[in-house]
């Protein structure tokens, strides 16, 4: 089985710093695969959309960020072929060079892609830390 793969991406950020301790950050991202057959294999060809948009506020050392994400697929065999969701993280710059995040990913979800995300399961909570070495 052989697959031919294709893919496109494009991405912009904007930084608006306001003094020296706060900024506005503004990022979106689309890309796209599409992944194709070769030599009439039985698998389906596969097209996958995504549109991200982020909005980040610097105050200080903490740092807050939404981000929106929009999957779309043609692909028929894909539970409903478009998903939203929602992301919201908080991070801390220590000052020991370090960072701790808090935050959750897919607060929200419409459609619901499968049975699973209607009840909130797929939220996923996390805390990360990362130190500069």
């Amino acid at each position: 089985l052989r697959r031919r793969s294709r893919t496109s991406a494009a991405r912009a950020r904007g930084r608006w710093r306001f003094d020296e301790s706060t900024a506005l950050d503004l990022t979106a991202s689309y890309g796209r695969l599409h992944d194709s057959n070769l030599a009439g294999a039985m698998l389906p060809a596969l097209d996958l959309d995504q549109l991200s948009l982020s909005l980040g506020v610097d105050v200080g050392s903490l740092r807050g960020a939404v981000v929106g994400h929009v999957l779309r697929s043609d692909d028929p065999l894909l539970a409903g072929k478009r998903w939203t969701t929602l992301d919201l993280g908080i991070s801390w710059r220590t000052p020991w060079a370090g960072e701790l995040s808090v935050g959750a990913q897919n607060i929200l979800a419409t459609p619901s892609a499968t049975p699973r995300d209607a009840d909130g399961q797929a939220r996923t909570p996390y805390i990360q830390y990362r130190q500069d070495l």
